[in-house]
């Protein structure tokens, strides 16, 4: 993409663009033409900065890693600032980019470059930010994600059905994923699969980053029932399918879509009172690496859809932005509103760390967001997955005991020019 596309994509989309941005040369490439902290004050107004910390954060982090709620509660809150410059920092490097993660227990950002002197450049450009640790390793995410689909295609792992009947052993019992600290990938084997070791043969043959084989039980499962209140939005439940709705979907004109896992076996999809929503009218395939459907809404008159989802602390989120696959650091904290989980519970979410952004889970390969520690049931799928700021990165597809895994929004805009809906625009 040209700086003019970029700025012709911000306007359109209702934003400022950056006066740095302006005295590029228009017809240069964005890896070529920005540093890394030029796009700060874009992305200044798609991540705002909050005045005030989440609990649930500031809970999660004073029980996992020990922090008293002050120092939990303000490094929350600057973990907003320095989100923002991670962001800005791989548009810089998209080739060598390693990703970037939260390092909640030290409390700093911590950067990852596959190159030396880019590495450097880094460093020279984000001296005002103290507490950024940049760090040089041996490989880039491209790589990393270039295994990731290697051993997923040889092992069977890709299909075109998103119907849990129709995996096969593999594709029941294996998973890959990135892991940014090993920088490398993590293959999961549950031990119900036989033949373990010419997996790992095949496995060991094939990957050229660091890759760490576990053989662990996983129980993994598809969710698909719910149960709400209120208008249309995010996490409410989507009678007779048995599952939950993702956040309500935007591509143009005044016309929106409900959003749903497109593992959910029914078309006739209808609110948490059984009033009838509408019928599918876009579903992805297995291949585009997302498990998602969008739904008609019939009567919008009626249904009131909004840019909202459903959470504990507030039944009516609203929702601030979005963050891409591509962007998004390791270790943000991230929850999933599921209606199952509110009738077995008492809560309607779970939260946990994005531990892998590239991991391939019953046939979406190299593509899935990973949450750990996180609890899901039976029902919670397609609900909204979200950060303490209320920014939209995905829908929950399923998992097992401590992990979920999630459909990115930013590869479902990619194939189907739907993205979800932003409170105050679009």
């Amino acid at each position: 993409m040209s700086v003019d596309d970029l700025m012709v994509e911000l306007e359109r989309a209702g934003l400022d663009v950056p006066a740095s941005l302006r005295q590029r040369p228009g017809d240069a490439e964005l890896a070529d033409a920005l540093e890394p902290l030029d796009a700060l004050p874009l992305f200044e107004q798609i991540i705002p900065q909050r005045s005030a910390a989440s609990q649930d954060a500031v809970a999660f982090l004073s029980e996992t890693y020990g922090l008293d709620p002050g120092t939990a509660s303000k490094w929350e809150l600057r973990t907003d600032r320095l989100q923002r410059v991670a962001v800005s920092a791989s548009f810089q490097f998209p080739g060598r980019w390693a990703g970037a993660k939260l390092d909640h227990e030290h409390q700093r950002l911590i950067i990852a470059v596959a190159d030396v002197n880019e590495a450097q450049r880094v460093k020279a450009t984000i001296t005002a930010e103290p507490d950024i640790d940049v760090r040089v390793v041996s490989h880039s995410l491209k790589e990393i994600r270039g295994d990731i689909e290697a051993v997923s295609v040889a092992l069977g792992l890709q299909g075109d059905s998103l119907d849990e009947a129709d995996l096969t052993a593999a594709q029941r019992y294996v998973e890959v994923a990135d892991d940014f600290d090993l920088n490398g990938i993590v293959v999961t084997i549950d031990p119900r699969f036989s033949d373990i070791a010419p997996i790992i043969a095949t496995i060991r043959s094939l990957t050229t980053v660091p890759t760490d084989i576990r053989i662990e039980p996983m129980d993994l499962s598809l969710d698909c029932n719910p149960r709400a209140c209120g208008t249309l939005r995010g996490g409410i439940k989507a009678t007779t399918v048995g599952c939950t709705y993702g956040f309500n979907m935007w591509r143009g004109g005044s016309t929106t879509r409900a959003s749903t896992a497109g593992h959910c076996p029914d078309d006739d999809y209808r609110g948490h009172n059984g009033d009838r929503v509408g019928q599918r009218v876009w579903e992805s395939t297995a291949a585009q690496g997302i498990d998602v459907e969008l739904v008609s809404i019939e009567n919008p008159g009626y249904w009131n859809p909004g840019a909202t989802f459903y959470g504990d602390g507030n039944h009516n989120y609203d929702v601030t932005g979005t963050v891409s696959q591509s962007a998004a650091a390791y270790d943000t904290f991230l929850c999933h509103t599921g209606r199952t989980l509110y009738e077995q519970t008492g809560s309607s979410q779970s939260c946990g760390r994005l531990t892998a952004k590239y991991a391939t889970s019953f046939n979406n390969v190299n593509s899935l967001g990973k949450i750990e520690p996180c609890r899901t049931l039976g029902g919670d799928s397609g609900g909204p997955v979200w950060d303490t700021a209320a920014r939209a990165f995905g829908f929950h597809k399923g998992g097992g005991p401590g992990v979920c895994y999630f459909s990115w929004a930013s590869l479902t805009e990619q194939h189907s020019g739907w993205r979800p809906w932003v409170s105050g625009g679009k």
